[in-house]
């Protein structure tokens, strides 16, 4: 597995997982009428672009041997994965994605239902939490005032995704109800506070 910069050519790819995993892996904390409210299989693929393009957007690719026909299967699949040289392009599959906003808001984080538990959504917390310390940091450095910094991340986390939040350090600040196509779905607003200084 490895990690790259979103492509608008994937953005199709990434509106399955998303269903996917939501009809998947959330189903066993959320209810179908709630399920099918959060997600219909009718996304704005125009809107997604736009919010992937202005965040900064990670997507989880593997390698595959032909032995997996997953349906998410990456736009780029006849990429050469990192690492490999010569001979035939690698086949790859998509398996998760996440995007965080400039000022630390991780918007979506969603992993394949066959990926479940193997560290993928740790490795996009990781990358997109590095990269936000390092903008931070450059923007610290081009400041003459200000040579510590408080900053937060926050995210509306699912039943589901809570559990591994909390284990990366993130608390729960309150229980709220979203309304989904007139479904109320319970999510948690979750912050991670961190400081740093340059």
């Amino acid at each position: 597995m490895y990690l790259r910069k979103y492509h608008p050519s994937d953005c199709a790819a990434l509106a399955a997982l998303f269903y996917e995993t939501i009809h998947t892996v959330n189903a066993r904390d959320y209810p179908q009428e709630q399920l099918d409210a959060w997600a219909d299989g009718h996304v704005d693929l125009d809107a997604w672009n736009k919010s992937f393009l202005a965040h900064n957007t990670y997507v989880a690719v593997q390698e595959c041997d032909g032995a997996d026909d997953i349906d998410s299967r990456a736009s780029d699949s006849t990429d050469t994965a990192p690492g490999k040289t010569g001979g035939s392009p690698a086949s790859t599959l998509i398996i998760g994605f996440g995007d965080m906003d400039d000022i630390g808001y991780l918007d979506r984080l969603y992993v394949h239902k066959d990926y479940q538990g193997r560290g993928v959504a740790t490795a996009i917390c990781d990358r997109l939490e590095e990269d936000f310390y390092l903008s931070r940091g450059r923007l610290l450095q081009n400041s003459a005032v200000q040579k510590r910094k408080n900053d937060t991340f926050t995210t509306h986390a699912s039943i589901t995704a809570r559990p591994l939040f909390e284990k990366r350090g993130y608390t729960v600040v309150k229980a709220q109800q979203v309304v989904r196509k007139g479904i109320s779905i319970r999510n948690y607003i979750m912050r991670k506070h961190i400081e740093y200084s340059v």
